[in-house]
């Protein structure tokens, strides 16, 4: 992720997204399909969503925030690494108490 300037993250299937906290641990501007909701617990208020069944639009949104240079504010609302490890372990053990 160092040389990474965003991390585009569309998978339906990964339920932890853990690639999204580790590109929020080192301040990348983080893109995350609607729904991911582990993604968003992980990545905080920094990322943007996009429906990933409308490519073109995904691809606007990805590229507007690049152009617009919101990435100097995305990253700076970006969790540290802590925080979103402490999110994961939250949810855990929300899950292990039902």
């Amino acid at each position: 992720y160092r040389e990474a300037t965003a991390v585009v993250f569309l998978s339906d299937r990964e339920g932890f997204g853990l690639p999204i906290a580790e590109a929020a641990s080192f301040g990348r501007f983080v893109v995350v399909s609607q729904g991911n909701q582990a993604g968003l617990e992980a990545g905080g208020s920094a990322i943007i969503t996009v429906n990933p069944d409308q490519p073109r639009e995904a691809a606007e949104k990805v590229i507007g925030g690049l152009k617009e240079k919101q990435l100097a504010e995305i990253s700076s609302n970006l969790p540290k690494w802590e925080t979103a490890a402490m999110a994961y372990a939250d949810a855990i053990n929300e899950l292990n108490r039902e």
